[in-house]
């Protein structure tokens, strides 16, 4: 993809109206701890195809999850935490 591709994109509609979704989702989650991906899949399934939705989501996902873990690190159990992990990545694997 180049810059002016980029760029052409970024002056339209429909880039404006993405970018507004996936703020009010992270504004939902900062002031909830969840709801991201109630919103951000709810609405893009209306102005984009679903293959489009996953990596937008966890680009930023995946940051704002890492950050959240580790402010509350301190409170977290690894007793319970650590089988928990275990099994998500076995069913991962798996499924």
């Amino acid at each position: 993809m180049s810059i002016d591709t980029l760029l052409a994109a970024a002056g339209s509609l429909e880039f404006w109206l993405l970018f507004l979704i996936v703020f009010a989702a992270f504004a939902i989650k900062a002031l909830t701890g969840f709801g991201n991906t109630l919103v951000i899949n709810g609405a893009f399934a209306f102005l984009k195809e679903n293959r489009f939705t996953t990596p937008v989501e966890m680009v930023w996902n995946l940051p704002a999850n890492a950050w959240l873990v580790w402010k509350e690190r301190h409170h977290l159990d690894l007793r319970l935490v650590l089988p928990v992990c275990a099994f998500v990545a076995a069913g991962d694997i798996l499924g």
